[in-house]
């Protein structure tokens, strides 16, 4: 079915904080681009002003890392348990896109911390897509290669 239980928690933690490790590295530079091009991730809630950015990438961090712990726990019920946690992990990423998308803020702002919410769920989902199957993924080596 899916290996060992020792084989499956193996897959769903390295899962999880690969997915940890992309979720930072890709919104740092979602933050760094818009850093660069002017977009000051300023939000203006209630009339105050909250300058955010790398704090989010900690709350993307711990959003995936807390999802992973969610995974495992779903996990006991076998393969199901993971597509479960993968929806649940849609749906949240999906649903989290209401607050960046309705601040007060600049447009550039709202659309690139929008940007930082799908890329932690995304990489939450492919890789528990990743676990379930029990495939490898791709390392900067093998990326591209046909047949790894």
């Amino acid at each position: 079915m899916f290996g060992t239980d020792t084989t499956r928690n193996r897959r769903i933690w390295t899962a999880g904080l690969a997915a940890t490790g992309a979720a930072v590295v890709a919104d740092l530079a979602v933050h760094t681009a818009g850093t660069v091009t002017g977009v000051d991730f300023v939000v203006h809630p209630d009339g105050s002003t909250i300058e955010v950015g790398t704090g989010l990438v900690a709350a993307s961090a711990a959003a995936v890392l807390l999802g992973t712990v969610l995974a495992r726990l779903l996990a006991l019920r076998g393969r199901r348990g993971l597509r479960d946690a993968q929806a649940i992990g849609a749906v949240l990423a999906l649903s989290s896109l209401l607050l960046p998308l309705t601040v007060s803020a600049k447009v550039g702002t709202r659309l690139l911390l929008a940007v930082m919410h799908l890329v932690a769920g995304a990489a939450y989902v492919i890789a528990l897509q990743i676990a379930a199957r029990g495939a490898k993924a791709p390392t900067p080596a093998t990326a591209g290669r046909v047949g790894s």
